[in-house]
This record gives structure tokens, sequence and C-alpha cells, in this order.
């Protein structure tokens, strides 16, 4: 810039420019932060996301004029009004669900129903979103992990949502094993298990191995829930 008035009064508006800019930049990287730390500490504390925290079974009972979302709903009903027992033989045992199918259907909505009304039935619930899990496990916070993985193997009740889906294309072994740990502690505790997911019980078994699709099986009824995506039931 010259050194005339006109210059100079054009490198102050270029240097204003600037600095706006990079003000800008650092302020959206902060939000950006926090909310990445929000997220964590959130996942962390294995709580049920706001948006979910008031869904009632009630609420998605509106959807079921879609006859592909009446099962589903029914059979998530119905656990609710067994507070999750089922009979095995002359036995009494706990069984969860695994809602299966694409994106937008409701699943999380429906699992969280579910989860909230056990909670009001006195049982201890923790929600963990499987992408986040596996985001702390690779980011290096595998402490935060292990201690995550005390309260999800022993709660009364665990929803693990989005089994299966993450950044990463397949799990890590360490991811794969961790998994499948939590899933054979609350299978052998008899603690019930709710699991949305966008896999295919084939699928599952390939990300996961085929023992801890097994197990899966065993802790869970597998339902499918279709139909359209629920805002265009709105």
């Amino acid at each position: 810039f010259c050194g005339c008035p006109k210059g100079q009064a054009i490198k102050g508006l270029y240097t204003k420019r600037v600095a706006d800019h990079l003000r800008f930049v650092q302020e959206t990287q902060a939000k950006a932060e926090a909310n990445r730390q929000k997220r964590l500490e959130h996942t962390v504390s294995c709580k049920i996301p706001d948006r979910y925290a008031a869904a009632t079974l009630l609420d998605f009972a509106r959807y079921t004029t879609d006859p592909e979302k009446k099962p589903a709903y029914e059979s998530a009903s119905t656990l609710v009004k067994n507070g999750g027992w089922i009979m095995n033989g002359y036995n009494m045992r706990k069984y969860g669900l695994t809602i299966i199918g694409a994106f937008g259907t409701g699943k999380t909505f429906l699992a969280s129903a579910t989860y909230n009304a056990l909670i009001k039935l006195g049982q201890s619930c923790a929600w963990v979103g499987y992408p986040e899990f596996v985001h702390l496990a690779q980011a290096g916070y595998k402490d935060r992990v292990h201690d995550m993985l005390a309260v999800l193997r022993s709660v009364d009740v665990l929803l693990l949502d989005d089994l299966g889906r993450s950044e990463y294309e397949e799990p890590t072994s360490y991811i794969a094993d961790v998994v499948k740990d939590m899933i054979g502690v609350r299978y052998n505790d008899n603690r019930l298990t709710l699991i949305t997911t966008n896999l295919e019980p084939a699928q599952i078994a390939k990300k996961f191995g085929e023992d801890t699709f097994q197990r899966i099986g065993e802790l869970t009824k597998m339902i499918r829930l279709g139909g359209k995506v629920i805002r265009d039931l709105r």
C-alpha cells in the first residue's frame, strides 16, 4: 500500500477485514471444540440426549398409521408392560430389542421412548451412541471407555444406539472386543439391552463376529422398523 491517505485508508480497511476474518475463524473453532467436548462429556456420562429425553411410546403411537411401524411399536409396548421379562421354559429372563431399519424410520425415537418408560419403572439405565463411543476409543480416551464399560455392563437397561455406524468403515479389533465383552457380560448377567442399527443381521455378524451376533440374538428380539421417514408422517 502506498503512503498516500487513500492508500493508508485502504490498508486500514484491509487490516480490519483480515482481523475480523481471523476472529471469526477462531470463534468458530472454539465453538466447535466446545461442542465436541460437550458431546464427549455427554457420552461419558451415559445420559440420553436432550432430543429424546421426553420421548414416550404415546408420542410414537401416532406414527403407527404407517402399518410397517406398528409391529415394532407393539413389541416395545409389550416389553414395557412386562418390565422386560419373558418366560424361557420354566424360568423368567430379560429380553430386549434390536431395532433394525433405515435412517429416519424412528429407531432411536422408539428405543428412547422404551428406555424412558423403563426408567419410570425404577430401573437404572444408560444410553450410549456407538459412533461417539468409537470416537472416544479411537481418539485415545481408552481410560474413559474403560470407566464407561463398568457402567454399561452393570446397569439394568442399556440402550446402544446406531450399532455399527461410525466414521470408520470397519470396527478395529479393540472395538469389536469391547462390544463382544459388553454384550457377553450383559447376557450372562441377564440384563435388558436395547439396540438400534442400520445393519442387517448378516452385516452385524460380519462386523462384530458370529459369537457376538448370536449373543445379541439371544439377548434381544430382532425387529424391523420400516415404512416412511417419520418426519413425513407428522
